[in-house]
């Protein structure tokens, strides 16, 4: 785990002290070439939320504001109505940094800090917790064509109860990874993407013996471990885009992609 969080550092630090030691300033950064999805920022992408919008995703209900056309805010809508009606201690924090831009090129750099503690009456409390932090560059090749290179740490873990308990589960996932995308628009409405994913360093685990289920995958017991995504993208309007498609993480898990994200 210490490892994972010295990753996400170095990753959420290296390039903005690198860029900062070089005089760079954010109004000095050219704005890079526009796509009919640069507003709708997402995990594997470079996009940044507009100033003074609300960009807000279905289903995994992550919400961000854009502060400054370099900068944006978010936290997970879910967590917020959580927090409200069990008044217990839940949050997800995220914030995004764009530290370079060209005319071709745009890199920001996000991180996350998640903590969750869920109880009821009749059941062990849930503890979640998870910090990470990515480095997603894109390269415009024009308008209609987008290049996405994708480093994230990745620590999350999730316990209910312990192992004395009946209703004891554990999941946890420790992952450094490295992606490609690239994004095709075949005009202002449609466009495909293509995603692959593969971690140097994977750590998998779930365990509930409820249900008598123990998985456990690492570099060493998955021969080539890796996360596919296809997405078509139809953007219904200035401020909507839907996406559908197909996800498979190493033939073991698999199925469909659908999300819905618009600008607030």
């Amino acid at each position: 785990m210490k490892k994972i969080f010295l990753y996400c550092f170095l990753i959420c630090h290296t390039p903005f002290f690198s860029y900062a030691q070089r005089g760079a300033l954010d109004t000095q950064q050219k704005s890079p070439i526009e796509t009919p999805l640069s507003h709708f920022p997402s995990y594997f992408d470079a996009g940044m939320t507009p100033p003074k919008k609300v960009v807000f995703d279905i289903p995994t209900f992550q919400l961000d504001y854009g502060v400054t056309e370099h900068f944006s805010l978010g936290t997970n809508g879910l967590t917020l109505l959580l927090a409200a009606f069990t008044l217990q201690p839940t949050a997800i924090l995220k914030a995004r940094y764009r530290f370079f831009s060209s005319h071709n090129v745009s890199s920001v750099i996000t991180g996350y800090l998640g903590y969750l503690n869920l109880t009821t009456n009749n059941a062990p409390a849930n503890n979640i917790w998870l910090y990470s932090g990515t480095n997603n560059t894109s390269y415009f090749f024009d308008e209609y064509n987008v290049l996405n290179f994708h480093t994230t740490a990745l620590s999350f873990h999730s316990q209910t109860g312990n192992p004395s308990n009946l209703k004891y589960s554990k999941i946890g996932v420790e992952t450094l990874a490295f992606g490609v995308n690239y994004l095709h628009f075949f005009s202002e409405s449609y466009s495909a993407e293509g995603l692959i994913v593969v971690p140097a360093y994977l750590n998998l685990e779930i365990d509930n013996p409820e249900s008598n289920s123990s998985i456990t995958f690492t570099n060493s017991t998955v021969k080539f471990p890796f996360f596919f995504r296809f997405l078509f993208n139809w953007k219904t309007g200035p401020e909507s885009v839907l996406s559908g498609g197909y996800w498979n993480f190493s033939n073991q898990f698999y199925g469909p992609w659908l999300s819905w994200t618009f600008i607030l």
